[in-house]
């Protein structure tokens, strides 16, 4: 609404974009502006929806999904698909992002470069989702494009992942499932 009443003000597409990056660094702090820039979409279709959050921070999605009035009288988004913001980066990440943004499925895009996912990012998903489960039991997926099977590079990084989902350190209703050594390709179907 404010883009839009600058735009028929006058203001120059130049004044207007640093105006829109202003605003959102007030909200990001520790972002980069081309992170800010990255498509948020929810997707639904047939009672089934997929959040694909691109890079952008925790305290911008909230903001944004409050706005859009998204958070159901729980102060809570449940989704069945959530793409984790900007690679599982520890930047991008809070613990009230993860509690109030749930999902049964969660895609960590990244193989390592950049630390990226941190280990630290998916111990507070799994944190999160120990202390208050889905409803109805459901299970919890935590899928990666990644693993320790194909790491040349990182392999540090996917073991300490890794570690994390050891038979006897996880509940039954959490999962994880990530690329093997001869694969190419993960399916979700919905």
């Amino acid at each position: 609404k404010r883009d839009a009443e600058n735009m028929a003000a006058g203001t120059s597409p130049l004044d207007l974009a640093s105006l829109s990056h202003e605003f959102a660094l007030a909200i990001e702090k520790d972002v980069t502006p081309p992170n800010l820039a990255s498509l948020v979409l929810l997707v639904e279709e047939k009672r089934k929806r997929v959040l694909l959050t691109g890079d952008a921070g925790d305290e911008s999605l909230i903001e944004y999904f409050e706005a859009a009035g998204l958070f159901g009288a729980d102060k809570r988004l449940e989704v069945d698909v959530l793409k984790v913001p900007h690679h599982g980066a520890e930047n991008s990440y809070s613990d009230d992002f993860a509690d109030r943004v749930r999902a049964q499925h969660l895609i960590f895009c990244g193989d390592g470069e950049h630390h990226n996912p941190e280990p630290d990012v998916v111990k507070g998903y799994l944190r999160t989702i120990k202390a208050r489960p889905l409803s109805g039991g459901r299970t919890t997926t935590f899928w990666f494009n990644w693993s320790g099977a194909r790491a040349a590079e990182h392999l540090d990084l996917w073991n300490e992942v890794e570690d994390q989902f050891k038979p006897g350190a996880i509940p039954g209703t959490i999962k994880r499932k990530s690329l093997g050594k001869g694969a190419s390709r993960l399916t979700l179907s919905l």
